[in-house]
């Protein structure tokens, strides 16, 4: 799977209403998707995603992208304009998170751009 971190607006009350500039996910070849991109695979898969970031500033903050089995969380840290390819092993079947933070945690709204940087492992 290839997904890219871009910014983009979320108009989250009509599709033409007010918005605001937002950072989400999208999958390649699709618009940006919040939550992000749903990766389902069957336990035992080897899962590749490709991931670019296209959000300019501090480096992505990516977490939730691992093995569940592994005793911590690794983050990868992905820079402005970077690419990483990430793999690892779907080891235990259940429904997960990844998300991804850019620089220092914001506590109001909307001010935390990267708030919808979420998406769904099954």
């Amino acid at each position: 799977m290839r997904l890219s971190a871009e910014t983009g607006v979320w108009s989250p009350e009509k599709k033409d209403g007010a918005g605001f500039p937002m950072h989400a996910f999208r999958e390649e070849g699709k618009p940006l998707h919040t939550p992000g991109p749903l990766i389902r695979v069957p336990a035992g898969t080897e899962i590749r995603v490709t991931l670019k970031n296209t959000v300019s500033g501090p480096p992505l903050e990516v977490h939730g992208l691992h093995a569940q089995s592994e005793s911590t969380n690794p983050v990868v840290m992905i820079a402005s304009g970077e690419e990483r390819e990430i793999r690892w092993k779907a080891d235990a079947p259940g429904t997960y998170l990844y998300w991804a933070s850019v620089g220092p945690p914001r506590t109001t709204f909307p001010e935390s751009k990267d708030a919808l940087l979420t998406g769904g492992l099954m």
